[in-house]
């Protein structure tokens, strides 16, 4: 009998979960309010929606939110289905137009946002008007998991009854967004400036879906126009090759945007973000049409100035949410390891270029991603089924101490096999995990002057085997670690 085998008659205890403690643990997951919104137009996109409807009511205490669609709907059982926390195994197959994962989007968005959800929803296939909700202190005061059938807003209730279908979600008692981390009520002015930063998420996010008109949000009657990552309109944009890997599962392409003297100052601070252009470099993960990711570097480089006009396509299909270490609040992705080595190699590239547009202030380069050998300080591999990692003997420095060593060379080979045996891998795989995030924010700390220093033996070395100036420059952006430092590659140029 294997270990997942258990007879019937284990005589297990059932430990069933506090409702009160797991639902303020809901809360505490990680959603902003951007995020919490696109989670619930993600089932109304599943629900087969054409408009969703958001608006947002200042009034203090007494501020709310509601997201309308005019999808499917849902039946009285339905709704109680989908009010339940877990409602799906993220392991079973889910349906074309299904952008979730976990079952929990609908709840845990909400109570990140809000002490009380009301839902009313009429389903295509009955034509009824069907309302249930979850109070959070009325959990929290009776320790009990239980929706309730109440709303004593008639106004409300008579939203769908001009919709043939569609569902209506409804915060209220928004406690995470009117309150500042002091528990005062935020101004009037703040409260809309936070509007503003959903309108320009979900412009990006879906901003596939409104393109293709199979889908318009409205905000507070206003209709969001989408918001194109990577500008492929524009003349001035470098749109690259595209390659994919794993029988097509996955699909990488790269954009060097204009540079500023190119746009107009409208387009310039749409597509810049109140982030700013340099936050929004880096990849961009897609799944279903909609970013998961958007302007992360995924760990693979560093952000900075000299590439803030690089951006990366990443198609992966929904059967890679696993090895892709997709979250519940769909914004946070991790690709596999050994498909960070295609990332490093593709990337390099579109950051090189990305660099000589900015410098250039514009002037376009040669389109091109067809460089193979990018050169790594370690290689990863896998044998039996667990990853190795070796030190690359052909990274020029590591060749350089070859060429060097004379005697001591067999001590040398010692000593990096005695690297390769005693990497601590599982104390850097914890140390990982305790950080939580994994972003380019999470690499530690290199003094610039030691990368300097480095980047120049690497460049001497080369130029002494008979590499030109620019060749010489243009190599060290494909290798470790000096791609993550253009700006001091451009210092040598």
């Amino acid at each position: 009998m294997s270990d997942a085998e258990l007879p019937d008659d284990v005589g297990a205890e059932i430990v069933a979960p506090q409702p009160a403690a797991l639902i303020e643990t809901f809360r505490a997951i990680g959603y902003n309010l951007p995020s919490a919104i696109a989670d619930i137009v993600d089932n109304s996109i599943a629900a087969g929606a054409g408009n969703v409807w958001i608006d947002f009511s200042w009034a203090e205490e007494n501020s709310s939110v509601t997201i309308r669609d005019d999808g499917q709907g849902m039946t009285e059982k339905q709704l109680i289905e989908a009010l339940r926390p877990g409602t799906s195994n993220p392991l079973q197959e889910r349906g074309r137009n299904d952008l979730g994962r976990f079952g929990l989007g609908l709840k845990t968005a909400s109570f990140s946002q809000c002490r009380r959800l009301n839902v009313i929803t009429k389903s295509r296939q009955e034509g009824i008007i069907n309302f249930r909700g979850w109070d959070l202190d009325y959990v929290e005061k009776n320790d009990v998991w239980r929706i309730f059938r109440y709303c004593n807003d008639e106004e409300l209730l008579g939203t769908l009854n001009k919709q043939t279908s569609g569902t209506v979600v409804v915060w209220t008692i928004i406690d995470r967004i009117i309150f500042n981390q002091h528990k005062h009520i935020i101004t009037p002015a703040k409260f809309w400036d936070i509007v503003k930063d959903v309108e320009e998420h979900l412009a990006v996010i879906f901003h596939r879906f409104i393109e293709k008109k199979s889908l318009a949000i409205w905000l507070n009657n206003r209709q969001i126009t989408a918001i194109n990552p990577f500008m492929p309109d524009h003349p001035a944009t470098q749109i690259f090759p595209d390659e994919t890997f794993e029988n097509g599962l996955v699909t990488i392409q790269g954009f060097v945007l204009p540079h500023a003297g190119k746009l107009s100052s409208e387009r310039w601070s749409a597509n810049g973000g109140s982030k700013g252009w340099t936050a929004q470099q880096g990849f961009y993960v897609y799944r279903k049409d909609r970013i998961l990711v958007a302007g992360d570097w995924l760990g693979v480089f560093r952000k900075d100035e000299h590439t803030r006009l690089a951006r990366i396509m990443i198609e992966i299909d929904a059967t890679l949410d696993f090895s892709w270490q997709l979250d519940i609040r769909k914004s946070r992705a991790i690709p596999p390891r050994m498909f960070q080595q295609h990332l490093k190699r593709y990337g390099a590239e579109i950051r090189k270029r990305a660099t000589e547009v900015f410098r250039h202030r514009g002037k376009q380069q040669k389109q091109k991603t067809s460089r193979n050998d990018f050169e790594f300080a370690w290689i990863v591999s896998e044998d039996n089924g667990r990853e190795t990692f070796t030190i690359n003997r052909q990274h020029p420095l590591v060749k350089a101490l070859y060429e060097h060593s004379g005697e001591i060379r067999k001590s040398t080979d010692d000593l990096l096999k005695l690297l390769e045996i005693t990497l601590p891998v599982p104390s850097l795989i914890l140390n990982e995990t305790l950080k939580g995030e994994y972003s380019s924010g999470s690499m530690p700390a290199v003094k610039e002057s030691e990368v300097v220093r480095l980047m120049q033996a690497v460049y001497q070395k080369l130029r002494a085997n008979g590499t030109t100036h620019d060749k010489a420059l243009e190599d060290l952006y494909f290798i470790d670690p000096f791609s993550n430092y253009p700006h001091l590659i451009e210092q040598i140029r």
